[in-house]
């Protein structure tokens, strides 16, 4: 009897300690799960912007340099792969949702402007803001906007545009922005500002303000008398009688580029200015951009034009599509 209850209690002890291994190893699995599975939406949040991996990059590099067809429908395919859409769907989300911030900073506005006071706004960094002279058309008509960074503890905001903050303890009820235009791999902005900003302004769709750099609209399908304007019948390749232009100056970009119209220049003529090309077309040296002449340049003579931006980042695009291109009556040529 002693024997048969001694075995029952062993084998109760054993049970014991397996049921308790195996609670410790499924501890353990859950743990290690829930480790790969944050580093890897970690690491999917912090290559959302630009999703395009070194390694990606490398193997378009590779496929650019062979001379055979199948590495164009390699590079097509990948950049399918690479970037999806932006589909109506979530446009109509983001167009909502801006709907209801600017609902919201305007009323944030008219909590603040109780009294006849002039807000003043911060431009702090050294990159210009372009603001209007006169603010009584807007809704915030009460506002004017200061640049001695050595006033921020008088300002009732701040727009912070580079890695700068202020020294020094904020002042209550003072609000922060952040303005960024440039690709996520191009700025600098200090990483104790996670919690400091209030709002964000830039070209990106999830901001709070959306900035972009510019925007287009189509024509009408028809002409008809519900719209005064006819539709163009210009073939505005007529008198053109070159093919690709593109300006460029950053010769080492966080995308294949260079590699892309290196292998285009085998097939069509390519001709690129400035310092990644040989030859030259002058910028205006206080906002880096083509000048007048430049730009009738290309629009006279021809019909498409690289838009390529010096990074691919989800939804970055700038003047190389809006004002080189579109603005001047020339094809643009895309990459993303």
């Amino acid at each position: 009897m002693v024997d048969i209850y001694t075995t029952i209690v062993e084998n109760n002890k054993w049970r014991f300690r397996m049921k308790s291994l195996f609670l410790v190893f499924t501890a353990l699995f859950i743990i290690w799960l829930i480790n790969a599975t944050s580093n890897i939406i970690s690491r999917s949040l912090n290559e959302r912007d630009c999703a395009l991996s070194s390694e990606t990059v490398e193997w378009i590099y590779t496929n650019m340099s062979t001379s055979n067809h199948s590495s164009h429908l390699n590079l097509a395919s990948t950049l399918n792969e690479i970037y999806s859409p932006i589909t109506q769907t979530s446009v109509q989300k983001y167009s909502l949702r801006f709907s209801l911030e600017e609902s919201r900073l305007q009323r944030l506005y008219d909590s603040l402007s109780g009294n006849k006071t002039i807000k003043k706004f911060l431009n702090y960094g050294h990159r210009t803001i372009f603001t209007p002279m006169d603010f009584s058309n807007c809704h915030a008509s009460k506002c004017t906007v200061i640049n001695d960074m050595k006033r921020w503890r008088e300002a009732d905001a701040i727009i912070l545009t580079e890695d700068k903050l202020p020294d020094g303890k904020r002042p209550n009820g003072q609000l922060w922005f952040t303005l960024i235009h440039e690709s996520p791999v191009h700025i600098a902005i200090a990483g104790s500002l996670v919690n400091e900003v209030n709002f964000t302004i830039s070209f990106r769709l999830d901001s709070t303000i959306y900035s972009p750099y510019g925007s287009y609209q189509p024509f009408v399908k028809h002409d008809g008398p519900e719209t005064r304007y006819p539709l163009p019948s210009r073939n505005f390749a007529v008198g053109k009688s070159k093919k690709v232009a593109w300006f460029v100056s950053n010769c080492i970009p966080k995308s294949p580029r260079m590699q892309y119209a290196k292998e285009l220049a085998r097939h069509i003529s390519v001709d690129i200015y400035g310092q990644c090309g040989t030859l030259t077309c002058p910028k205006n040296v206080s906002t880096f951009l083509s000048t007048p002449e430049c730009l009738k340049k290309i629009r006279e003579n021809y019909k498409f034009y690289l838009s390529f931006e010096n990074s691919l980042c989800s939804e970055y695009i700038t003047e190389k599509l809006y004002r080189n291109a579109l603005n001047n009556d020339i094809l643009p040529i895309v990459m993303g």
